[in-house]
Formats: structure tokens, sequence, C-alpha cells
């Protein structure tokens, strides 16, 4: 009876060791030190701040701007003061020559006031820019770089970062994508006769072939489609995504010719993870069970019937 209170060994090793860790903690913070914790690299935000060379760049070109344009309005006054073109209400009245005092306040005034309106609407817009390109420009390899040298100025081991990421269910860092080669082994100039292989370092990964399809309505009107005879991409592939890779090739393949859709059968749909909807969606029918892929939207508007596969 006792043994179902007693702690099992491993159980009581880990409290042991989280509270040697918590003491740690505790003594680091009486000491004033911050405890040094593992840092989750790919939770940092994007930094979107101004570099200060940019800022000083920018701002030099402010000033010229303002002076320029303070410049511009103290020269129109005192040409309209100088040439007697002043615009007086009332045209009778002598004309008297501002002092140079008064010039010389304009200049400054005018060139101020463009040059501070100028600095806050451009540092919105730089900032607004910045925020909404954060992660277009962002290079994670730089940035995994920096943040694994901060965190070994900090003392902090390459496990003990690797043990916070996996607690917090983060990925790995995708590795860098090898290149698909995509190409095109089309044996006949047929708008609907298209073949392309793929090839990653040279080892063929996937191959997709279309034929003629045509939607035949209740009228006897045809509407020609691209349909997809043959598709395969072998197992250690298929992680990629290259199915999808050599379908979105068939796509503007069908794009360039002028053809609105294409027509995958189930079974390769759910395969490939192409993620297409079934032909009724669109008021075809066909024998089998077929999922059409509109190459644009709208494409298939006002089209229907039976799907008929050459």
């Amino acid at each position: 009876m006792n043994d179902l209170f007693t702690p099992h060994p491993e159980n009581k090793e880990k409290d042991a060791a989280q509270r040697i860790k918590e003491e740690a903690e505790r003594i680091e913070l009486e000491k004033g030190n911050k405890p040094k914790v593992p840092e989750n690299i790919f939770s940092k935000p994007i930094d979107v701040s101004q570099s200060d060379e940019a800022r000083k760049s920018r701002l030099k070109i402010v000033i010229i701007e303002a002076l320029i344009f303070g410049a511009f309005l103290t020269a129109i006054t005192a040409i309209y003061s100088f040439t007697g073109l002043d615009l007086k209400l009332n045209p009778e009245t002598a004309n008297k020559t501002p002092s140079l005092l008064f010039f010389v306040a304009e200049f400054v005034v005018f060139s101020g006031l463009v040059g501070i309106g100028d600095y806050f609407m451009t540092e919105k817009r730089v900032n607004d820019y910045n925020q909404k390109m954060a992660g277009v420009n962002f290079n994670i390899d730089e940035e995994i770089k920096n943040a694994l040298l901060e965190q070994e100025a900090e003392g902090i081991t390459k496990e003990e970062a690797d043990a916070l990421n996996s607690s917090n269910g983060e990925e790995k860092p995708i590795p860098k994508e090898i290149p698909l080669e995509i190409r095109d082994v089309s044996e006949s100039k047929n708008l609907t006769d298209k073949a392309f292989e793929a090839y990653e370092e040279g080892t063929f990964a996937g191959k997709i072939r279309s034929c003629k399809g045509v939607i035949l309505d209740s009228a006897g009107l045809e509407t020609i489609i691209l349909s997809i005879s043959e598709f395969h991409v072998p197992e250690e592939y298929a992680k990629n995504a290259v199915g999808i890779k050599l379908f979105e090739e068939m796509k503007k393949a069908a794009m360039s010719e002028g053809l609105g859709a294409i027509s995958v059968s189930f079974d390769f749909n759910e395969k490939y993870g192409l993620c297409l909807s079934e032909s009724s969606k669109y008021g075809i029918t066909c024998k089998t069970q077929t999922c059409i892929c509109e190459v644009y939207p709208g494409a298939l508007m006002g089209i229907n019937g039976e799907l008929q596969i050459d």
C-alpha cells in the first residue's frame, strides 16, 4: 500500500533537478543578475527600426530640401517687393520694401516649417513601409546566426537553446530548398498535349502529362480544357511538394494556350494534395469522379455540361 505513495525514483530525480534550477535562479536574482535563459530564436520580433546611418542620411536630405524651399519662397517675396509687383489690395498704396531682417526671418520660418513637416511625414512613411515589408526581405539565416552569437555571449549552450525550442514546439530551421528543375518534354505542338518532368539535382523527381478534354453542353457547344492523363511522383519526392509544382507548371501552360481549366482524377487530387473541387461544383458531370481547377477565377462561369476525355 505504501508503494502507491512512494515517488518513482525517476520523478524524484526530476523534482530534485527542478528544485536545484529554481534555487540557482533565486540566487542569481538576489545578486541582481538576470538568470540565463535560452532564447527561442524563432520567436524574436523582426527589427524594423531604421539604422542610424539611414536616419542621418534622410535628415540631411530633409534639411537640404527645406533650405531650398525656404529660399524659393523668400526669393519670390523679394522679387515682388523690389520690382513693384507686390499684390496689394489698394494699388495706390506706396511700395514699402521689407527690411533685410524680414527676409531672413521669412527664410528661417518657412525652412523650419517645411523641414519639420517633411521630417515627421517621412518618418511615418518610412516606419510604415518597414513594418509592411518586415519578413518580405527578411534574412532568416542571418537572424539565426546573430541570435546564436548572442546566446553564446550570454553563456547559453547550443544544447540548452535546442532544448527550449523543442519544448516550445518550434520546428527546426527549414533547410535550404534544393532547386527543382522543370523540363518541358512535350512530344507534339498540339495545344492540349503537354508534358513536364521534374529533376532534383539531375535525378528524376516526377512527371505530369495532359490530353484533350471537352466540356459538351446541352446545346452542343464544346469547351476545350486540359485533362491530366499521367501524373507520377516517386515516394521520396512527394514530401517536397513536387506534385504541386508540376501541376502549377501545367496551369501556366494552359494559361499560355488560352485554356480556362484543367481536369484531374480524384485519385491524383488526393494523392498529391492539390485540394481541388469536384467537377459537380461547376455543374460539370463526368463518368468517373473528377476534380476541376480553373486556371483563372471565373474561367468556367456559364460553362456546364458533360466532360469527355480523349
